[in-house]
């Protein structure tokens, strides 16, 4: 049907429409009808061509399911999930089950070991007795094709000055990336796959307030990625 919207605003009364077909009214006609409104309401007139109602900005948006990725995602994940049980078993076969913890998460599997394992306080030097268990993760990194970041953590506790450290940025950034030279020049690890980072105290898993929550917050993380 060929016509205009006609619009009144008013704030009391709401929002009031007219449509008219020029089939059955004439122009002279349509501005006496007009201008007789005008006074009873406080608007502002304005005819905007009548056509179909625009679709919903949503369905412009609106993506299709892609029923590919959702499958290939779920492949990814049970391949996560199956080499998290590869991952286990080789810890438990190597008597690493007390020393390294792992866990399937979101961005990959984290391989978390405790400060006291691999370094002294306040130390970033890897102690002698922890190289056979990062002589083992080395292995099992050397095994997979996943991209790994390597993550030290510390406590909340300012470090004892003087010292090589300034802060615990600097000891956690440092920590980690000793944990990555010793793969690569002990183990020939390509650098390529390795990522680092150091989060000082700012991702603790427990309380700081305690000795016990303070020791499971120094620690590295080691995650072996989801590729996707």
């Amino acid at each position: 049907m060929d016509g205009y919207l006609f619009r009144l605003n008013d704030t009391n009364t709401g929002f009031f429409i007219l449509l008219f077909s020029f089939s059955e009214i004439d122009a002279n006609k349509f501005r006496m009808i007009a201008n007789s409104f005008r006074g009873v309401f406080d608007y502002e007139a304005s005819m905007i061509p009548f056509e179909e109602p625009p679709s919903s900005p949503v369905e412009h948006t609106r993506q299709p399911v892609d029923f590919k990725d959702i499958i290939e995602k779920k492949k990814e994940n049970k391949e996560l999930d199956e080499l998290l049980m590869k991952i286990k078993e080789y810890l438990r076969k190597h008597h690493l089950e007390g020393v390294i913890m792992a866990t399937r998460e979101e961005r990959g599997i984290e391989l978390v070991l405790q400060e006291n394992i691999l370094f002294d306080s306040g130390r970033a030097t890897i102690k002698q007795g922890a190289k056979p268990f990062l002589t083992e993760v080395a292995k099992l990194i050397s095994s997979l094709s996943n991209k790994i970041s390597v993550e030290g953590h510390t406590d909340s506790q300012r470090i004892i000055q003087p010292s090589k450290y300034q802060s615990n940025w600097n000891l956690s950034g440092d920590r980690a990336a000793n944990v990555v030279n010793y793969f690569i020049e002990q183990h020939h690890l390509s650098s390529d796959r390795f990522t680092i980072a150091g989060y000082a105290y700012t991702q603790p898993v427990a309380s700081n307030e305690t000795e016990e929550g303070r020791l499971k917050n120094r620690r590295v993380v080691i995650v072996i990625l989801d590729d996707q």
